[in-house]
């Protein structure tokens, strides 16, 4: 997925299977043309997940989010098969990434989680 960093927030939602574990590769651009990457460097990504009765958190570097190369504006967010099963199903669960730099607090994407449950649990 690629996503600039105009003035307004980009939107998209992301949809998960229950019971699958997901890498969400994200790719963050300055421009609408999504010729510049968004530098990361020094940054810290974060993203939250909420819902009535829940959350879920992950934060680079070394909790579920990784930044491939700062540079390019890359990042990757794992969602573990247990992470996905608390999910609710539907489109219920709110997210946001956030990038926090030099105490600034930026908003990049948000979106919803559609979580699909066909009710099979393999490891039953």
């Amino acid at each position: 997925m690629a996503c600039t960093n105009p003035t307004t927030v980009a939107r998209y939602d992301i949809e998960i299977v229950a019971g699958n574990s997901k890498t969400i590769p994200i790719t963050f651009y300055e421009d609408a043309a999504k010729v510049n990457p968004l530098d990361l460097t020094g940054s810290t990504i974060i993203f939250r997940a909420v819902w009535d009765g829940g959350s879920l958190s992950k934060s680079s570097p070394s909790s579920g989010i990784t930044i491939s190369d700062p540079t390019t504006g890359a990042i990757s967010i794992a969602l573990t098969v247990a992470n996905s099963r608390a999910l609710p199903e539907g489109k219920v669960a709110k997210y946001e990434i956030e990038r926090r730099i030099g105490g600034a607090e930026t908003t990049l994407l948000l979106g919803y989680l559609n979580v699909v449950n066909w009710g099979a649990n393999d490891d039953a």
